[in-house]
């Protein structure tokens, strides 16, 4: 017979993969959920969906989330964003695509909605599509030798537009959104060079924003997490979940099948 999920509780593998694909994949609130299966005719309370989520995240999901921990530090280049916590040992990157879009912010418009020409903020932005112009022709290249291009490229590209910054912030202007672009670019400029020391480091994060994007989007739904154990098994289900989209699985297929298998075995004592 096999094992219960949930001892105890009327918790089916489908069932919470079905919770859990709701929340975490399609962004609706347990709270929705709710009222969604009163209406199918299933009373079940956002409580007990809460502690189904914890529960199934800690003692089965778990294992899978800590493998992936482990193998994301065995990585020598990792994408993060939003990162607010003190890391040692660590070579930063930032990402030339916020750049732009602090000098994008800083271009005035007209009654119209359209850029008024001439502006400093269309200047940054045109110094930061010469960067994306360049690798966009380096992107096939190995990596040894996108770094050759780019000390070839790159680097008079960016000697011109730190001489640029510096003239222009030289310059009074009262446009505020322009001297926070300046400001910005000034103080992080050690770390918008670090793509100039390793050819595998990409200029934008787009693609790690990308990835986070469905968590931004559930977010907004479902605000704040109740619980530290709540935040932390959301931790782990969009782990899970993310990874699961990025390897071209079928998000509720791929929970159904962990929850289905992972109560039959010791997973627990097993490395």
């Amino acid at each position: 017979v096999p094992v219960s999920l949930l001892p105890h509780s009327l918790a089916s593998a489908s069932l919470v993969a079905g919770i859990l694909y709701k929340k975490y994949d399609m962004g609706i609130p347990l709270a929705r959920q709710e009222r969604d299966w009163y209406r199918l005719g299933l009373c079940l309370y956002r409580s007990t969906m809460a502690n189904w989520v914890i529960r199934s995240s800690e003692e089965y999901l778990l294992p899978i989330y800590e493998r992936i921990h482990q193998e994301l530090l065995g990585c020598e280049i990792l994408h993060g964003d939003e990162t607010r916590i003190q890391l040692d040992g660590i070579c930063r990157a930032l990402c030339w695509s916020h750049v732009r879009r602090y000098y994008i912010d800083s271009i005035p418009l007209d009654s119209r909605g359209k850029e008024i020409s001439g502006s400093k903020g269309a200047e940054g932005r045109e110094w930061c599509d010469r960067l994306f112009q360049i690798e966009k022709k380096l992107k096939a290249l190995p990596s040894e030798k996108r770094l050759q291009k780019r000390q070839e490229l790159s680097r008079p590209v960016l000697e011109g537009f730190w001489a640029w910054v510096e003239e222009t912030s030289a310059k009074y202007t009262a446009n505020e959104s322009l001297k926070t672009a300046l400001t910005y670019t000034t103080n992080q400029r050690k770390y918008l060079e670090t793509f100039l020391e390793d050819g595998r480091i990409p200029i934008s994060n787009n693609d790690c924003e990308t990835s986070i994007r469905p968590f931004a989007t559930g977010r907004k739904a479902w605000l704040f997490a109740d619980s530290p154990a709540g935040a932390r098994a959301s931790g782990i289900v969009y782990t899970l979940v993310e990874t699961a989209k990025l390897n071209h699985l079928d998000v509720f297929d791929y929970l159904c099948y962990l929850l289905e298998s992972l109560p039959d075995l010791d997973h627990r004592n097993q490395s």
